[in-house]
């Protein structure tokens, strides 16, 4: 199993629990995103800190462009397996 830049979920447990359980791993600036829909939508300003803080500008904004809402519904919905399976794991970051 290879986790991607993802925070590894908790069998049984909805991703949002785990987060009022642990506030130090934070995921994001959720205070300052805007909610349209059931989706989340960042700024240009919180896109840029946040997910390209060291890319420069013209990249930032054409990689922005491309962005799309994306549903927080997925957060609320408890992880799907009762059990991590017993197989290798890697974690791949950056």
């Amino acid at each position: 199993m290879i986790f991607l830049g993802a925070h590894v979920p908790v069998p049984g447990l909805p991703y949002t629990t785990y987060m009022e359980q642990h506030p130090e791993c934070s995921i994001g600036p959720f205070d300052l995103y805007e909610y349209g829909g059931g989706r989340l939508v960042p700024s240009w300003e919180i896109t840029r800190g946040f997910f390209f803080p060291d890319c420069e500008e013209g990249l930032t904004k054409e990689a922005f462009a491309y962005l799309l809402p994306c549903s927080i519904h997925v957060l609320s919905e408890p992880c799907p397996i009762e059990e991590r399976p017993n197989v290798p794991s890697s974690y791949i970051l950056g």
